[in-house]
């Protein structure tokens, strides 16, 4: 059988299809390399107004040369039968399909895989165009490691009205739609951070943050801004990535970042933190290996030892709430799991500095990590409850007298002495 041709691109195999259009896998005949032709459907392409925003799409992505952005080669003109959109052909997988085969732990990962779709959509909107329908199945996985950003403008081409007709045919998983583009409003750069942030929490803790058991409830919710802190879900999440994927999902377009080069900022910040400096040697290296989990569990154990030495340092400088903020709660193992004898990593971070933290607490002006308490601290015993003063006292301390108990006298607390207290 004879392949179909499209001017001068021979059509071999179909390799998806959408509510929009049809992917080709092609062949360009007169430059003799692969493509990916995108064919517009045939109801579409009756409507005049669907093929002018064809037209408008194709254009303004053309001018689009980024990295990590697909490359368009040829478009068919909004007067030819089919239209069509050629552009470069990606061997490799989209992101959800690796991600539910290969799952992103350390989170860390999913961040460092989602820092160059960042600088893609910055780079796109700069230009001034917005993508308005970001999902996992956008997002494709180049067999040498590399992301790039696909299908630019597609819910754009149809109207408000249809948008929500076919739901699930058209726009795919209505669960990475911004609130303002279910009412309706007019999508902007900020919209597609909020589909950002839905993937960025999907590919960090394994679960969408707006999960309904129908569309119109899933609406809603999303609506409602109502989803569950990420780090409930995975919790060897990072503050600051939590931070990230929260204020992407912020339900006022005014509370979100304003820009994706914030979000890129704040994401390159983190991972650096974490001891990933070269985030994309990090994701290519993850993508590429055989079997990517045992790369992913060598990065796991370099971000959780680069943890404990912050931790320690953190300690050292006596800023203990700094070394709870780096000990995350995966380097919190109980003493029974590291064998008899072995070394204990950074002294048990967590439980040292909880302690250091309570006993600063209690005792302002006096350091935590002093090697000398103050008068009347009787070691790490916990502080006496005080007496209150007047009947109720003496009625506590009456009822204490017939249990046969009494209270152990109240240490001398430097705080409330006639001396200075030290700062």
């Amino acid at each position: 059988m004879t392949a179909p041709l499209l001017g001068r691109y021979r059509l071999e195999q179909q390799v998806g299809q959408g509510g929009m259009a049809v992917v080709w896998r092609g062949f360009d005949t007169q430059l003799r390399r692969t493509v990916a032709v995108k064919v517009l459907h045939a109801h579409l392409h009756q409507r005049e107004e669907v093929r002018r925003r064809f037209d408008r799409e194709a254009h303004a992505v053309a001018r689009l040369h980024h990295p990590h952005i697909l490359d368009v080669y040829d478009f068919s003109g909004p007067e030819a039968e089919p239209s069509y959109l050629v552009t470069e052909f990606i061997r490799g997988h989209t992101l959800r399909a690796f991600a539910e085969a290969h799952p992103f732990d350390p989170p860390e990962l999913a961040a460092a895989c989602l820092l160059p779709i960042a600088e893609a959509l910055e780079h796109a909107h700069a230009a001034g165009v917005v993508h308005r329908d970001l999902k996992p199945e956008n997002v494709m996985v180049r067999e040498d490691g590399v992301v790039k950003l696909t299908d630019f403008g597609i819910a754009a081409l149809l109207d408000p009205d249809e948008k929500f007709t076919v739901t699930g045919s058209i726009l795919g998983s209505p669960s990475h739609l911004a609130p303002e583009t279910i009412e309706g409003k007019a999508a902007d750069p900020r919209s597609d951070l909020f589909s950002f942030g839905t993937i960025l929490y999907w590919l960090s803790c394994g679960e969408l943050p707006f999960r309904a058991p129908s569309p119109a409830a899933l609406l809603r919710q999303i609506l409602e801004g109502r989803s569950i802190d990420p780090r409930q879900l995975r919790k060897s999440l990072s503050d600051a990535q939590a931070h990230v994927i929260l204020r992407c999902l912020e339900r006022d377009p005014a509370q979100r970042y304003q820009s994706a080069r914030e979000v890129k900022e704040d994401l390159l910040k983190l991972l650096l933190d974490h001891g990933l400096e070269d985030p994309r040697a990090e994701v290519a290296a993850f993508i590429t290996a055989s079997p990517p989990e045992a790369r992913a569990a060598e990065l796991r154990a370099r971000v959780v030892n680069r943890a404990l030495e912050r931790g320690d340092e953190a300690l050292a400088q006596r800023r203990t709430a700094a070394a709870l903020r780096r000990a995350p709660h995966r380097v919190a193992r109980p003493r029974s799991r590291l064998g008899d004898g072995g070394p204990q990593p950074a002294r048990h971070l967590t439980a040292s500095a909880t302690r250091a933290a309570t006993r600063s607490r209690r005792w302002r002006g006096w350091s935590a990590l002093s090697p000398t308490w103050p008068p009347g601290w009787p070691g790490t015993r916990r502080r006496p409850r005080r007496r209150p003063a007047g009947p109720a006292g003496a009625a506590a301390s009456a009822r204490s007298a017939s249990r046969g108990w009494h209270a152990p006298p109240a240490p001398a607390c430097p705080c409330r002495s006639d001396r200075a207290r030290p700062h």
